[in-house]
């Protein structure tokens, strides 16, 4: 069992006492993996902080508190204002970003090709930046975000704060679960993990490699867990599946009798910003993962064929 430390935080964060992480995203339910990694597995090492999940900040959770870490700001006209009464009675403002959302050209940003989206994105970038000025500091997911942030806020403090598995969280899927996992001889089963509705254009970078793989390949399949939206006609139908994402409390199950994780990436600033976060999960229950060019794809499977895994 791989258990990971957990993530290094600043200094001004350490102890969490006068902590409090505010969460409040206008679509928190699509935010699910967001609230996860960079609110609830934090709080697990900060046990002095608290948390707040919904858009209007009550007095009852301020009491006692001196320091706010809003997690992926959207700082529209009524945040603002909230974030003005905050610092009016003496609260040091933090932001925290797991992704690029503030920085990049529309046409890099997910589904941005589709109509609604690209309003709708180019309504939210313009705020996304704009509210960068309402903090002092900055914690962040990984190197390429607080590369963004130091370029457009100069001289303001950013801490890179990676995405780490729970360690509860992988104790308790090797307990529930540890039985299953893949040996020699298993199913070969590919298997991706969206996670979010902001893939589709990671898997269509690899979707025809894949199907390639999988025609001249009789022993492999692929299943898709999660929100995507692709074309599976070039695939053979018997192997090829997409089930709806499941609770992460039951991702290990899956996870164990998985051969290869599958993580495409899409060549644009915004997908090459993510964390390894899946990785890294899928590595805690010794899955290895594959990630690239669809060549990367295609000779690191073939590689495995060869191999046994």
């Amino acid at each position: 069992m791989k258990i990971y430390p957990p993530a290094h935080e600043p200094d001004a964060l350490a102890d969490g006492e006068g902590l409090l992480f505010w969460y409040g995203a206008t679509h928190i339910a699509r935010a699910e993996n967001s609230r996860r990694y960079r609110l609830e597995n934090r709080l697990d090492q900060l046990p002095g902080a608290r948390a707040f999940v919904g858009r209007d900040l009550s007095e009852r959770a301020l009491e006692g508190i001196d320091r706010v870490l809003v997690v992926r700001p959207f700082v529209d006209g009524p945040a603002r204002r909230q974030l003005d009464a905050l610092r009016r009675r003496g609260c040091r403002l933090w932001a925290d970003y797991d992704d690029l959302l503030f920085d990049g050209e529309l046409e890099q940003f997910p589904n941005a090709s589709r109509f609604w989206q690209r309003m709708r994105l180019r309504r939210r970038l313009p705020v996304y930046r704009q509210g960068l000025d309402a903090f002092d500091a900055f914690t962040c997911s990984t190197e390429p975000i607080a590369e963004a942030l130091r370029r457009l806020r100069p001289g303001v403090p950013v801490h890179v704060v990676p995405n780490v598995p729970s360690a509860r969280w992988i104790a308790n899927g090797w307990e529930r679960y540890g039985t299953s996992a893949w040996s020699e001889g298993g199913p070969r089963v590919l298997r991706y993990f969206p996670g979010s509705p902001s893939h589709d254009e990671d898997f269509a970078t690899v979707s025809a490699t894949l199907a390639a793989l999988l025609h001249q390949h009789p022993e492999l399949s692929l299943e898709i867990v999660g929100y995507l939206r692709f074309d599976a006609r070039p695939f053979p139908s018997e192997r090829i599946s997409h089930r709806p994402r499941v609770p992460h409390s039951e991702l290990p199950e899956l996870l164990l009798s998985t051969w290869l994780n599958l993580i495409p990436l899409a060549p644009t600033p915004y997908s090459l910003a993510r964390s390894n976060i899946k990785e890294l999960e899928a590595s805690a229950f010794d899955v290895p993962s594959v990630t690239g060019s669809p060549q990367d794809f295609r000779d690191r499977i073939e590689q495995a064929l060869r191999d046994g895994r």
